[in-house]
C-alpha cells in the first residue's frame, strides 16, 4: 500500500469524535475547512440567538426553544456528516484495511453516548456490562436519595 494514500486518509469515527467536541471539527479535520468553518459559525450564531430569546425579558421562550431544536437536529445531521467527509477522502484499500477490525474511534463515541457500550463493542463483557451496571445503580440510588448527588 502507498505510504502517501495512508497519510491522506482519515478515520471517520475521529472526525465524528471531533464533531461531537465542536460542530465542525470533523469537517475540518477532514480537509473541508469551509463547510466546518460554517457549521461552527453557525452554532455560535444559532446557540446566541436561542440563549438571548430564553434569557432575554423581551425574548420569546418558545422562539428560543424552537432554535435549541433546530441546534440539535443540527448537531445530530453533523455526525453524519463528519463521517461522509472523511470516508471520501479515503481510498477504497484504506476502507478494506479500516473495515478488518474494530474501529476504537467508534468505541470512544458509543462509550460517549453511554459508558459501557464502547467496552460491549470491543467485546470486553465484563468491563462494559460493569459500567452499564454502575450508570443503572446510580440512576436508581439518585431517584432514591436525592440529596446525595447536591442537587445534582
Amino acid at each position: 500500500m502507498d505510504k502517501n494514500n495512508l497519510n491522506i486518509s482519515k478515520e471517520p469515527w475521529f472526525a465524528v469524535v471531533l464533531s461531537a467536541l465542536l460542530t465542525g471539527a470533523g469537517q475540518i479535520y477532514s480537509a473541508r475547512v469551509r463547510r466546518g468553518c460554517l457549521l461552527i459559525s453557525l452554532h455560535i450564531v444559532i446557540f446566541c440567538l436561542a440563549m438571548w430569546f430564553v434569557i432575554s425579558l423581551t425574548g420569546n421562550i418558545i422562539i428560543g426553544a424552537s432554535l435549541l431544536l433546530l441546534l440539535g437536529i443540527i448537531r445530530i445531521w453533523n455526525f453524519f456528516d463528519a463521517y461522509k467527509c472523511a470516508t471520501r477522502v479515503n481510498t477504497e484499500a484504506f476502507e478494506i484495511l479500516r473495515k478488518e477490525s474494530k474501529d476504537p474511534w467508534l468505541a470512544v463515541f458509543l462509550s460517549d453516548l453511554l459508558p459501557g457500550l464502547g467496552q460491549i463493542y470491543i467485546k470486553k463483557w465484563l468491563s462494559g456490562f460493569g459500567f452499564v451496571a454502575i450508570i443503572i445503580a446510580l440512576l436508581i440510588v439518585k431517584r432514591t436519595h436525592p440529596s446525595l448527588f447536591f442537587g445534582l
